[in-house]
């Protein structure tokens, strides 16, 4: 294999296996299209079917952390996809950090457009919305040293998707200000709310279909998930944690 493909092995057999320290110069992308290609080839390469996608720097707290002041995305895997009560095998994970996000169920396609999607034009695709937990987990020793684009590369540091029961009535909820807790089992409980995201979940869905146009857009029955309401939580091996979101519900998963 050369190019990304020989890039994304890698990362596979990395997740499957030892993490690494990084990728060799080589096979380090430049940039978050060459970074995207890797991701692009690792989804072929793993053979694991699509189940939608996630958002990720979508918050002032994740932003920080990355130290990248931008959205980008990544897939959600079968496999790697988990309906509430989940309870997960830890060494599956090299590291496990909890963010509590709005996931959406696409009822209709969001095709390439020739006038960019705001938040309305999104929201009217919208079949469903569900509290969710995303596991953010990689490839590598210290994630956070080898920069945004080779992250993007590992998937965008996805890991697990935990998804609760949806709403198909959620037109009276708000997305934006509701409280969103995530109580960790004998530690912290942290609040946040969807206004962390990009100001509102909805437009992280709009983010996303305007960036997903260039590989072919996004399809009903997919879901996304938006990015962090919180700031992420690490936990260890043996940890279990509930998010609730107010007038939408609850979403737990655990680790054993």
């Amino acid at each position: 294999m050369s190019g990304p493909e020989a890039a994304a092995g890698r990362l596979l057999a990395a997740r499957r296996g030892t993490r690494i320290a990084g990728l060799p110069e080589d096979e380090r992308p430049g940039d978050i299209p060459a970074a995207l290609a890797i991701q692009r080839a690792g989804v072929q390469l793993g053979g694991r079917a699509t189940r939608g996608w996630k958002v990720g720097c979508t918050s002032p707290m994740a932003q920080k952390m990355l130290g990248y002041d931008r959205p980008f995305y990544g897939r959600l895997l079968d496999g790697a996809f988990h309906d509430s009560p989940a309870r997960l095998d830890s060494g599956r994970f090299n590291i496990r950090v909890l963010e509590a996000e709005y996931a959406f169920l696409l009822a209709r396609d969001l095709p390439p457009s020739g006038a960019p999607y705001d938040r309305d034009a999104v929201a009217a695709a919208v079949g469903a919305v569900h509290p969710a937990i995303e596991v953010v987990d990689s490839a590598f020793v210290d994630w956070l040293a080898v920069g945004i684009a080779t992250l993007v590369a590992d998937n965008g540091v996805h890991g697990a998707f935990v998804l609760g029961p949806g709403t198909t009535d959620w037109r009276g909820i708000d997305l934006v200000d509701a409280p969103v807790t995530l109580a960790i089992a004998g530690g912290a409980t942290v609040e946040g709310k969807g206004a962390n995201v990009l100001g509102d979940p909805l437009r992280s869905l709009a983010w996303l279909a305007n960036e997903a146009a260039a590989v072919g857009g996004l399809r009903a029955g997919e879901f996304v998930t938006t990015g962090s309401t919180i700031p992420p939580q690490p936990v260890g091996p043996h940890a279990a944690a509930t998010a609730t979101f107010g007038g939408l519900g609850t979403v737990s998963v655990s680790f054993a």
